[in-house]
This record gives structure tokens, sequence and C-alpha cells, in this order.
């Protein structure tokens, strides 16, 4: 039986895994095809087929314009084009799988001319049983919105359910390396190119032992962006109407997780249930929820605070459901209500505090099954606007 690898598993997901893994350490997406320029100012939906960002437009189209002169912006002055930033050192990354060690030069010094004066070198090494993802820039510069501009469209409501690139990280070279499963041990590092092939370009790769997969490139020029960041606008706390006065800039924003649940090693979802009991005890009900997984049971509180004992609480409602993560719990008049999001859509899921009898939304407000009717009008003018929100937080 041949080992496992990247090829030999069509229905893998490379792309996927190595987007998670350098979001997982940089909060940052991984471009997996750095030619392909990737521009500051676009705004659109992650793919969760392949993690790319599908651009719906850009806040520099002719249409946008009027739009951005509504929320404050001097379209005249350029305040809304992106700043240049000064050219950075090396970056480096590697998922938590991969431990970095040290260069041995002598090994590498006969055969690879000026390997000493490499301006970027190192050995990697990765967990066996594990994909590890390494992603290498050179002399990367950065193109941003400003932190006035940023403030200014967040009051767009557009954006306000999109992703917007705020950041791109530009250099004239780069490696992507994503590692198979067998613990192996690579070597790369960025040379002169007279030093090995004697190429047009300035700089070349040089690596050993790369049983995964690999994308690099080197040009004299800027001209690659692997690496990007990506913001939408944080939506405003339960019962407030606008984002805190104190709040501008990047704080405004916050960085979407890629919109999947944890992927295994092959870049393949993992289900992941959450099964929720309903209890009582007296007027008191709350919702246990625990994930079928191996991590640890999460409990969530009622509407009183719920004793550990549970033990002479009568189980109501039992039921599972698919979610990528416990997104909300709030208390209010009508009742208790606890959010999921799931890959496709969201659940809304309440307790009447007027007969604790139990209801359950989809993301269109469609009653999976329901309480007492008489009692719905609470339940939805108190908890309809926080699905909403918190669905676009999904």
């Amino acid at each position: 039986m041949l080992p496992w690898s990247w090829s030999s598993k069509p229905t893998s997901h490379a792309q996927r895994k190595f987007i998670e893994l350098i979001y997982n350490r940089t909060g940052k997406y991984a471009n997996w095809d750095p030619p392909s320029e990737m521009q500051v100012g676009s705004y659109g939906r992650i793919d969760r087929e392949t993690g790319n960002l599908t651009v719906e437009g850009s806040i520099y189209d002719d249409a946008f314009k009027e739009t951005l002169i509504r929320v404050g912006i001097d379209i005249e002055s350029g305040e809304h084009r992106p700043e240049d930033c000064p050219d950075e050192t090396d970056f480096t990354a590697w998922s938590k799988n991969v431990k970095k060690l040290e260069f041995n030069i002598e090994t590498h010094a006969k055969d690879i001319p000026g390997i000493a004066s490499a301006t970027i070198k190192g050995t990697w090494e990765v967990k066996k049983g594990t994909t590890g993802a390494v992603l290498l820039m050179h002399n990367p510069r950065i193109k941003r919105l400003t932190a006035d501009v940023l403030t200014k469209l967040s009051k767009i409501e557009l954006l306000k359910h999109m992703h917007v690139v705020t950041k791109v990280f530009y250099c004239p070279a780069f490696s992507l390396y994503l590692s198979d499963k067998s613990g192996e041990k690579i070597s790369i590092a960025l040379v002169d190119a007279t030093s090995t092939a004697g190429g047009s370009a300035s700089m070349a790769w040089w690596s050993d032992n790369l049983a995964g997969l690999s994308r690099r490139g080197s040009k004299t020029e800027h001209c690659f962006t692997p690496l990007y960041e990506l913001k939408h606008v944080r939506h405003p706390r339960w019962r407030r109407t606008s984002p805190s006065p104190e709040r501008t800039g990047e704080d405004l924003w916050i960085a979407p997780h890629p919109p999947w649940a944890p992927l295994d090693e092959e870049g393949n979802d993992v289900p992941v249930y959450v099964a929720v009991s309903i209890i009582s005890r007296g007027s008191i009900s709350a919702i246990n929820t625990f994930r079928i997984s191996q991590t640890a049971v999460t409990r969530s509180p009622g509407l009183n605070e719920v004793t550990q004992d549970t033990t002479q609480w009568e189980t109501t409602h039992h039921f599972q459901i698919p979610v990528c993560a416990f997104n909300l719990l709030v208390s209010s008049r009508a009742g208790l209500f606890v959010l999921y999001t799931s890959n496709t859509f969201s659940y809304g899921l309440a307790i009447c505090s007027k007969c604790n009898n139990v209801s359950l939304w989809d993301s269109n407000f469609m009653y999976m099954f329901e309480g007492p009717k008489d009692h719905r009008d609470d339940a939805m003018s108190d908890q309809k606007s926080v699905l909403v929100n918190k669905h676009h937080d999904a």
C-alpha cells in the first residue's frame, strides 16, 4: 500500500488546510496563488469549499464613489487610497505542529554556494501524523487602509455583511509549503540566483526533502501577495444600536474565522454535533449543551443560576444539532435564547419564560417546533434582532 500523500488522495483539500493552519498562527489569510494579486479594498465572502475570497466588488469601483462620499470620505484628497508602509524584514510563519531547528550550514555549503549568506534559511520538522504549514516572504511591503478610513467604512451598510481586505503583504519572493503526515524534516533557503542556476531573478529558492506540496516564486519587484488581512465590521453587542464610542479604526473590525469547523489532517470537514438537553425544575429552566467531540463538555446557564447538580432536574427535550461553535446565550424577558451556527445556516433555540416550552428556529425564522402561539410575539420581538446580528457575525 502506497504511503499517504496529497496527490494520492483526490478527496483531500490541501488549499483549505494550508489556509487554516496559517490563519490559526497569524490571524491572517494565506493566498494559495500568490502571483494572483489580492487587492486592498476588495470585499466579498470566503468560499468554504476553497478558502478563497470570492470578490464581489471594491471600494475603489466607480459605482462605490457616492457611498464613500456619504460617509465623509473625501474622494478628491485620495484619503481612501491604500497606505504604503516601509519594507519589512523577512517574514516567516509556521503552524503549531511544526518546530524550527537549527540550520546546518556546513552540511550544504559545498553544494549550495552562498548558502551561509542566504537572507532566509531554516530547517523545520513536522510532527508525525500531522500536516504542517510553512510560509516565507522576503522583504515584504504592506499596503493597508488607514485607521480613519476604516472608521468611516464601518458605517456603510453593505460592508457590514461583507469581508473586506484591509491589508495586503507584497513581496518579491515567497515560499508556501504544506507537508504530508510522514513527520518530515525540510530545509529551505533563499539564495543569490547567480550562485545556483544563474537565472534572471536576483534570488532563487533552494530546498531539500520536500515530500509535501510546495509553491514558490522570486522576481525583482514586489509582485506576489501570499498573505492578506481580512476583516468584517464588529457587530453591536446585545441591546446596543451603535458601536461603542471608544472604538475607532481597526477596533471597529474583527477578523472572520474560516467558514468551516476545524479540519482533519487531509483538509476535510469533521462532523461536530452538540447534544442539547432542555431541563427544568419547578419554574426554572436551563439548557445543557454537550459538544460531542474529544473536548470537554460545555454547560450553558439557564434563566437563573443553575447548580452543578442537575440529577433532580427533568429532561423535557433532547436532540442533536450540527454546529461549528456555540455563539450566544441571552436571557431576556421572553426567556432564554441560545444561538448556534452551522456550516450552512444558524439555529435559534429558546425557552419561553411563561411556560417553559421550547422553540427552535432556523436562519429564516421558520419554527422547526414551537411552544404556544400566543407567546411567540414576545420571543420574536426580543430575539429576532439577535439572530440577525449574530448570523452575520458567524
